[in-house]
């Protein structure tokens, strides 16, 4: 994590397309990097608390994103930046392929 200050959490809900938080890894995940990082952007496209931020702004401010739930909207992500994922995902070609 040297130099990624920022790091973004995409998907703070149970699994994609969902806005069910109960036992989620996610939290567990931005735990542990508010330990190790600057910030700690957090965002869901279904799933609301009110320290979340708008993907576009957790995009725009993150030095490394983390993809925690497969939600349908980040297929079309064109990402910029270092990224890692919880289930799988993979980049192809800029986007991400989920």
């Amino acid at each position: 994590m040297a130099g990624q200050n920022r790091w973004a959490v995409l998907g703070m809900a149970f699994k994609g397309d969902i806005d069910d938080m109960r036992g989620i890894v996610a939290f567990s995940c931005a735990s542990f990097l508010l330990v190790e990082c600057q910030e700690v952007l957090c965002t869901d496209e279904y799933a609301r608390l009110p320290w979340f931020v708008p993907l576009e702004e957790a995009l725009a401010r993150a030095d490394a994103v983390i993809i925690a739930a497969p939600h349908s909207r980040y297929r079309s992500l064109d990402l910029d930046k270092p990224f890692r994922s919880t289930h799988g995902i993979s980049w192809q070609g800029g986007l991400v392929n989920l």
